[in-house]
């Protein structure tokens, strides 16, 4: 397996998005109802147990909006009234989504885009095959020492990457 890549942006094209001007990014606007679809009602969860999944969302695979199978990472339910970019978590939401698109990193999975008009709100992420790095650990009866290294060193450059350009990630798993 590999531990953390990325894949050309290109290969992710579709013509089923619609763009919207409310964020200020390039990236694609999903309407929920779309991510629903895709995911077959939420039901494809990638994870072995829901112990993988953080506390706040729950990560699916969609079929359908591009070329590849993507993730639909679904933010817990917000239940959110009024104009919901005035609340809090709205505003956070929209600073990682216009934060996270505009950078593009080997060691970094891509943003490919996001949906906040439904019940929740949701990240759209490119999907790797072959498993999370807590799987694969998991597999494996003893992780070799350089694979560990490798592993640790990817993380590191990714992190790197972001100080750099000053984003400091909060959620790093």
């Amino acid at each position: 397996f590999s531990a953390l890549q990325n894949s050309s942006i290109s290969q992710y094209s579709s013509s089923n998005v619609s763009k919207t001007e409310t964020l200020n990014t390039k990236l694609p606007h999903f309407q929920f109802g779309e991510l629903d679809r895709a995911t077959e009602h939420f039901s494809m969860s990638i994870y072995d147990s829901p112990h993988e999944n953080d506390l706040n969302n729950i990560t699916y695979l969609a079929k359908g909006l591009f070329k590849q199978p993507v993730i639909v990472k679904k933010l817990k339910s917000l239940h959110l009234s009024g104009d919901s970019f005035d609340s809090l978590i709205s505003r956070q939401f929209k600073t990682e989504v216009e934060i996270m698109s505009k950078y593009n990193h080997k060691n970094i999975l891509i943003l490919l885009g996001y949906s906040w008009d439904g019940p929740n709100y949701c990240l759209v992420y490119e999907y790797l095959d072959g498993g999370t790095l807590r799987q694969n650990i998991i597999k494996s009866d003893e992780l070799k020492p350089l694979a560990r290294t490798n592993i640790a060193f990817g993380i590191a450059k990714g992190i790197e990457y972001l100080h750099n350009n000053s984003v400091i990630h909060g959620d790093i798993k």
